[in-house]
């Protein structure tokens, strides 16, 4: 296994503001590479953190590996359970913000790589989290499919996947707000009680596919905007691609509140998933 951690200097995110259009690898890195900045302010008050830690207390001891870790707001809260944490993302950007924020927690192990070729040994996670769906970035049928099969690969027999879809109103609503081209605007006060106004579009191009774009705003002015290309996700397809990794999905939920899953009012797509053990458990 290939570690990275350390610190890394970042410069002033106020100095540009380019947009990103967020297709292909490349366009993921590069909007994250926009993005980083403003994260974890636009996510504060989200409600997630202690959701996350008490579903990984409820499993055996083991290292817990975080798909898409970003710039660590949730890796540091699941190394305060005690157990140890690798993180895995590909931007460079936000593993520079996750290594700057970090630096105290000798438990977490922070690497760069790819969900569709994760590297890390077979059978060698007891459990799996992919907290703020980054799966939604993978469009083709092929790099779903090697995702879902290489989170199967990492885990122990009856070991768990926990996985965060994003979940958007009925699609009669989503496809009037997306044709209306008017965003949706957020004003989010962060811990220090800055605020900072987040406008979100999402645009529909068929078959399933968006495209996300986000507008950060600070003071009334434009700090950064970027977008991405990604692909939404059916509770039907998941079930099918867990199914052909050999994962068995054992709950779900519709919320961080422990909501059940209901089409109608979820405001995510939250599924546990348990790798089968075969003969005497292996």
């Amino acid at each position: 296994m290939t570690v990275s951690h350390g610190r890394a200097e970042v410069g002033d995110p106020m100095q540009e503001r380019p947009e990103s259009h967020g297709d292909g690898a490349a366009g993921v890195d590069e909007y994250y590479g926009i993005v980083a900045w403003w994260l974890d302010r636009s996510l504060h008050g989200r409600g997630d953190i202690a959701w996350w830690c008490d579903r990984i207390a409820e499993g055996e001891s083991g290292p817990v590996l975080e798909l898409g870790c970003g710039t660590g707001r949730v890796t540091a809260a699941l190394a305060e359970t005690g157990r140890r944490v690798i993180g895995l993302d590909r931007s460079q950007a936000m593993l520079a913000k996750a290594r700057a924020r970090l630096t105290e927690h000798p438990d977490i192990h922070l690497i760069r790589g790819d969900l569709r070729d994760l590297p890390l040994r077979d059978a060698s996670i007891r459990c799996a989290v992919a907290p703020a769906d980054p799966l939604i970035h993978l469009t083709t049928d092929a790099d779903r499919q090697r995702a879902i099969d290489e989170a199967a690969r990492i885990l122990f027999p009856g070991g768990r996947l926990l996985l965060e879809f994003l979940w958007w109103t009925p699609p009669e609503q989503e496809r009037a707000r997306s044709a209306s081209g008017l965003p949706r605007a957020d004003v989010v006060v962060g811990a220090d009680g800055d605020r900072m106004e987040v406008n979100e579009l999402w645009r529909e191009s068929g078959g399933g596919s968006v495209r996300g774009t986000y507008r950060y705003r600070v003071d009334g002015e434009v700090a950064a905007e970027a977008s991405f290309r990604g692909r939404r996700w059916t509770r039907e397809e998941l079930q099918d691609r867990l199914r052909r990794a050999g994962l068995e999905v054992a709950n779900s939920w519709g919320g961080f509140d422990g909501r059940p899953f209901e089409p109608d009012t979820a405001r995510a797509l939250l599924v546990e998933a348990a790798r089968e053990a075969g003969p005497n458990g292996r």
